[in-house]
């Protein structure tokens, strides 16, 4: 229901504001981020990220890497780089400051929401700015968004979104104009859309779509449009392939595992078509309802349905009917048809109709679906109403829509608050997501890690005892989780139950002999239990798997001398200080051992390096002057206890030693002049 709207359209005295409303509108909705930390995968793409954390050194390895390589060359199969180079940046400009990082997201979410309403007014041209308004608004507030703009790491989708804006706007531009100039713009935005994340190929589709919104577009015009865009995206594949490929490590097999993506894993076709189709339900209902939202959807939270289900088929019913209505009401220039049709493109990849992905479902795969949502809600009232007195109609639809903006803003302003701080944000999502494993794991974890920040006895017990709980609950929910066992061993070691610990261990290993961390945690729970020959053995196993571990060859030393295998300990220390030769740790317990062996000459020159690295320690005065003192070199034992005493006077250790050494050489009085110091 298209009307003339010169004279009538109540906003037309404000048209030249109403894009700086969308962008305030957008900026305030997430005003409340910029003070929060970092949180859930911002772990992985910018703080443990040796390219991002690398600043602009980092850059040149971010552009010819995967998107994950810089956390221990890890292949996730995907190409991100913008992202990463802006982290990057922040990182050199502002020390990886997370206040900075979520005030870009918040400025540019609230420019890229501005030039989509730029674009969907040109769009919608024909109808009242109440329309392209709505539209823009109702995008920008959905709560949906906010893992996405409140998560540091949802640049990529912001980047996105911007690319998709811009190549949107200068695609009209030139279909308005016909001027080649434009399609600059349009190759620069479509670029910097598939660079930022590779799900924008669906661009080249719903770009034309959205253009054929306008009637007065001939399908004709678009072509070449279409064709460009296409062609641009097979190049980026292309490249994307090359470079994912080049990587000296595969691509990780665990990202379409069970646990990540239970489509993907199920050998049951009847089981995989039914939960493909019924997540087209559950896309449905969170954009409909998106009040229960939650950061981690993996196995099992959303249950695998059969064809037979009845989710299974009304998801293929709701699907095919879709499909029909776009095919149906396009070809006969029906906006609607085009806006279904634009939906279907935006969730083509998450679908996983055509391609299976490495996640079951998230919400930002919901992110420009939404777009499509938002245009069909407000066109089907618009179109549907029948109501015939113009204004009123626009009165009507401003204040349902202003109704549906309160309740999304007030929901995602209290959704910002869940993701300060990782703590927050899965204290706040367990109760929802009982059965994720992963979110299990997640506060399991996260309470482990807090634990050994605080000081407070009951704290640290009362966070281990909360942390085994969670972890446990995710063991059951999928047993073969082998990173929560470890982290389970790792609590069960703080709560002294070593042998729970060796336990879960020792069942991982079966489970996964390549799983390399399990050996290394397997010898400290034996070094707690004072199995040293077991620790040692366990250590040569992650050895095996991770030569240059110099903490590794420091147990093993450690645990050789409690077993007073000196000799042997002095071995592995070394082989620690081969990697690591100003380890102070290592060289520490190497000088003891070669003192505990008489080999008095090596203990001596292990004792002057430290000194060298650390000068005046006291601990190492204290041994050197022991050293000496073994030899028989009293003067020299005398001189190092001088040493420590005239930075360390009140050390009791070192003042009886120097007493009763100068008491043996027959200087009484200067043993007398030290004595009276301890008095």
């Amino acid at each position: 229901m298209k009307r003339e709207t010169s004279s009538t359209d109540l906003l037309n005295t404000y048209k030249a504001y109403l894009g700086y409303f969308v962008f305030i509108f957008s900026a305030l909705l997430y005003l409340n981020t910029w003070n929060h930390s970092f949180a859930l995968d911002d772990y992985s793409v910018i703080l443990e990220h040796s390219h991002v954390q690398n600043g602009w050194k980092g850059i040149p390895d971010i552009l010819t890497t995967n998107y994950r390589n810089g956390q221990s060359g890890f292949n996730d199969g995907l190409y991100r780089p913008l992202s990463l180079v802006s982290f990057a940046v922040e990182k050199e400009l502002f020390d990886g400051n997370p206040r900075v990082s979520h005030s870009i997201n918040i400025l540019l979410y609230a420019f890229s929401c501005f030039l989509l309403f730029i674009g969907l007014k040109q769009v919608f041209r024909k109808y009242p700015l109440l329309i392209p308004l709505t539209i823009a608004l109702l995008f920008a507030a959905n709560p949906i968004h906010t893992e996405v703009v409140a998560n540091i790491k949802g640049r990529d989708d912001l980047f996105s979104l911007l690319g998709f804006a811009a190549s949107l706007y200068f695609s009209l531009r030139l279909i308005r104009t016909e001027k080649s100039v434009y399609w600059m713009g349009i190759l620069l935005s479509f670029l910097f859309a598939l660079l930022s994340k590779e799900s924008s190929i669906v661009y080249c589709g719903a770009i034309p779509i959205l253009l054929l919104m306008d009637k007065e577009v001939n399908w004709k015009k678009l072509i070449p449009l279409t064709t460009t865009l296409t062609a641009l995206s097979i190049a980026f594949f292309f490249l994307r392939w090359q470079i994912v490929h080049a990587m000296p490590n595969p691509i990780d097999e665990g990202n379409f595992s069970l646990l990540n993506n239970p489509i993907a894993a199920a050998n049951d076709w009847k089981l995989k078509w039914g939960s493909i189709f019924a997540l087209q339900i559950t896309f449905l209902q969170k954009l409909l309802f998106p009040l229960e939202l939650i950061h981690d959807y993996s196995y099992n939270q959303i249950p695998l349905n059969s064809i037979l289900s009845l989710k299974g088929i009304a998801g293929l019913l709701l699907y095919l009917f879709l499909l029909f209505s776009a095919i149906y009401y396009s070809l006969r220039n029906k906006i609607l048809g085009f806006g279904i049709a634009l939906y279907l493109v935006l969730t083509l990849i998450a679908s996983q109709i055509f391609l299976q992905i490495g996640v079951h479902f998230a919400e930002r795969l919901l992110f420009m679906p939404v777009l499509a949502f938002a245009i069909l809600l407000i066109l089907l009232i618009y179109e549907s109403s029948s109501q015939k007195n113009f204004k009123k109609l626009q009165k009507q639809l401003f204040l349902f829509s202003l109704l549906i903006l309160v309740l999304f803003g007030l929901k995602t302003s209290q959704r910002n608050k869940d993701w300060k701080s990782n703590l927050s944000l899965y204290e706040a999502d367990i109760s929802k997501a009982e059965s994720s494993a992963r979110a299990n794991y997640n506060l399991g974890t996260e309470l482990s890690e807090m634990a050994m920040l605080s000081s407070n006895t009951k704290t640290i017990q009362s966070r281990l005892n909360q942390s085994a709980f969670y972890l446990q609950r995710a063991l059951e929910i999928y047993p073969d989780y082998l990173d929560a066992a470890n982290n389970l061993g790792i609590v069960y070691k703080s709560l002294k139950q070593g042998a729970k610990a060796v336990e879960l261990y020792l069942n991982n290993i079966a489970k996964d002999p390549d799983y390399t961390k399990n050996y290394y945690n397997l010898a400290t729970a034996y070094f707690d239990l004072k199995q040293y020959e077991n620790c040692i053995r366990s250590m040569q196993q992650y050895v095996q798997r991770v030569p240059n571990a110099a903490s590794a060859y420091l147990i093993m030393g450690q645990a050789a001398g409690n077993l007073n295998q000196f000799k042997r300990a002095s071995g592995f220390l070394n082989q620690a200080l081969s990697i690591e030769p100003n380890n102070l740790e290592v060289l520490n317990f190497l000088g003891m051992a070669y003192g505990i062996q008489k080999d008095y000459a090596n203990a001596e020159r292990v004792f002057h390096k430290i000194l060298q690295l650390k000068p005046n320690d006291q601990q190492t005065l204290l041994n050197l002057s022991i050293n000496y003192h073994e030899q028989g070199k009293l003067e020299q034992e005398v001189n190092s206890l001088k040493s420590l005493l005239r930075f360390y006077p009140n050390n009791t250790a070192a003042l009886q030693q120097i007493i009763f050494t100068l008491e043996a050489l027959g200087r009484t009085e200067e043993a007398q002049n030290y004595r009276s110091k301890m008095q």
